[in-house]
């Protein structure tokens, strides 16, 4: 019923279900946009956020091997490694990524 195009910052809504958020008047379709605008912000954040847990991991875990006890690591080693710089970011380590707007369409059902 909903996609979102990342790329091109596209919503597409079937048009069954916009006919039924359109039903509940101007102000039940504004509040739905609204809803719908707040998850994908949570969405972009948390896909901000792994990259940016994945980045730490790699370069901490990188660090890890350079170093001179880094020949006898293990598996182990390496997933207590990512997990401790994890617990080490606080949430002001990263600037919220910026939504972009996007547009919507409406698209048949029969697409």
């Amino acid at each position: 019923m909903l996609s979102f195009d990342d790329k091109a910052h596209r919503l597409f809504i079937t048009q069954p279900f916009a006919s039924l958020l359109m039903a509940r008047g101007a102000e039940g379709w504004v509040n739905s946009i609204h809803v719908i605008y707040q998850y994908i912000h949570w969405r972009q954040t948390e896909q901000a956020w792994e990259q940016f847990f994945h980045e730490e991991e790699l370069t901490a875990v990188r660090n890890a091997l350079n170093s001179p006890a880094g020949d006898s690591m293990n598996r182990d080693d390496i997933e207590r490694i990512k997990r401790s710089r994890r617990a080490e970011i606080a949430i002001t380590d990263m600037e919220p990524p910026k939504v972009e707007p996007f547009e919507f369409l409406i698209i048949p059902d029969s697409t």
